[in-house]
């Protein structure tokens, strides 16, 4: 599809096209499509207008009336030219930054990245969230039992554990995962893939996370830092767990014997007892 240039006095500000977005009348979509690939013949648009108030298509030099053009695009939607995402109503998208942010995702940029720990996001407000859990921020609350998460991911995966669902199958072994990406982990456990190499010591991984945990064994980093004591971690979930000790939560409780923990090590140490 060829480029869409405007002039100043162009009406409809929000028909702007930018790097693979493409705007699509979705009154009639199939037709406006045919249309704008052979460089918008004309045909339906009856009243002459001044180059000023009117839009350029490329290929095809061809002008069209922008109060023609007005009158037959009633509704326009925006579409991600890489994926067959269905039309979204323009109106929801005031800015094309929204689809350039969603094509990210086809691309796998990560621009974003942690100044403390070093994970890279592909979006500014994903990073900033991140962020919480070197603060030890608990933004996000669980409505049904009150549990409290530095993630908005976080609490959507802890939600599922009340109701149960594992809607996504490994079709080798049939197992159920809660998980899209808990479900792509386990299916390299039949496949044997490690595609994430430490270049350092050469040691494979199944996750990302697993490289990133373990490269801090190199470089003795431990990003996480209490903000209450100043004690610092490795991972977030051991400065999850040792917040634990300043608020005497303890959410570990043994089924057998009713014994509570703040640690899940601890908590795994005591359940060895009842098989001894």
């Amino acid at each position: 599809m060829g480029q869409f240039i405007y002039s100043q006095q162009f009406v409809l500000p929000h028909f702007f096209l930018s790097r693979s977005l493409q705007f699509v009348p979705c009154s009639s979509a199939a037709s406006c499509v045919g249309t704008m690939q052979r460089g918008w013949s004309g045909r339906g648009f009856e009243e002459p207008e001044s180059l000023q108030s009117s839009v350029t298509l490329r290929p095809g030099q061809s002008s069209l009336p922008a109060q023609g053009l007005n009158a037959h695009c009633k509704a326009l939607a925006v579409k991600c030219m890489i994926c067959p995402l269905p039309l979204i109503p323009c109106r929801h998208f005031g800015q094309s930054s929204k689809l350039l942010r969603h094509q990210v995702t086809h691309t796998g940029e990560k621009p974003y990245k942690c100044p403390e720990c070093g994970k890279i996001f592909s979006q500014s407000s994903n990073l900033a969230e991140h962020r919480r859990t070197h603060a030890g921020q608990k933004l996000h609350r669980c409505g049904i039992c009150g549990k409290s998460f530095a993630l908005g991911s976080y609490l959507a995966k802890h939600q599922i554990t009340h109701t149960g669902e594992r809607p996504y199958r490994c079709t080798e072994c049939g197992k159920g995962f809660r998980q899209s990406s808990n479900l792509i982990q386990h299916q390299r456990t039949h496949t044997g893939e490690r595609p994430y190499t430490c270049p350092q010591c050469g040691k494979s991984f199944c996750q990302n996370s697993h490289l990133i945990k373990h490269r801090r064994t190199h470089t003795g980093e431990r990003p996480y830092r209490c903000p209450q004591c100043g004690k610092s971690f490795r991972q977030s979930a051991n400065l999850l767990e040792h917040q634990n000790t300043h608020t005497g939560e303890r959410p570990y409780q043994c089924g057998q014997c009713g014994k509570s923990f703040c640690w899940s090590s601890a908590f795994s140490k005591h359940q060895r007892t009842h098989l001894s």
